[in-house]
């Protein structure tokens, strides 16, 4: 781990410029950021150490390909919806989970999704979980997908060396 690349930021300041990232994509698509169970509000701060240009580059892929799923089921009358979770009410780890109600991932994916070239997209290059379980170890942290009977679901485990909120 570079310990210069790492400094304190506001998490919740961060999710939400990744959100303005990707708002040509997603401005279609309701996204709801929650800390401990709870929406987030215009004052929240969740203050952590990490890489900010990595972490930024899984979440926007995270979001980007949770658009991109949804963008296949547009036409139901369900609206389509990325739920943001941040749980820190671990000592060892803060949480970040990405939801959404897409289609979900189709059986037997599951073990495969993280390595390079695998792809369900007609024309995806299979690059980018591979590449954010990469960034993710850089930086001390994980990323796993969750089964889930609604949707993708990505967790992303930070360590909390010196996470203060």
């Amino acid at each position: 781990l570079d310990k210069s690349t790492v400094s304190n930021i506001n998490l919740f300041r961060l999710i939400d410029e990744v959100i303005t990232l990707t708002k040509s994509r997603s401005k279609h698509i309701q996204k709801n950021i929650f800390f401990n169970n709870k929406p987030i509000s215009e004052s929240s701060e969740l203050i952590i150490s990490t890489n900010k240009t990595l972490l930024a580059h899984v979440l926007f892929n995270l979001i980007i390909n949770s658009t991109q799923a949804l963008e296949s089921c547009l036409d139901s009358n369900t609206p389509p919806i990325i739920n943001i979770v941040i749980d820190a009410s671990n000592q060892d780890f803060t949480k970040i989970m990405i939801k959404d109600n897409g289609p979900g991932l189709r059986d037997g994916v599951h073990k495969m999704i993280f390595n390079p070239f695998f792809t369900t997209k007609e024309t995806g290059t299979g690059l980018g979980l591979s590449i954010c379980k990469n960034l993710l170890k850089k930086i001390g942290g994980n990323i796993k997908n969750i089964k889930s009977d609604n949707g993708a679901c990505f967790l992303i485990e930070l360590p909390n060396e010196n996470t203060h909120n």
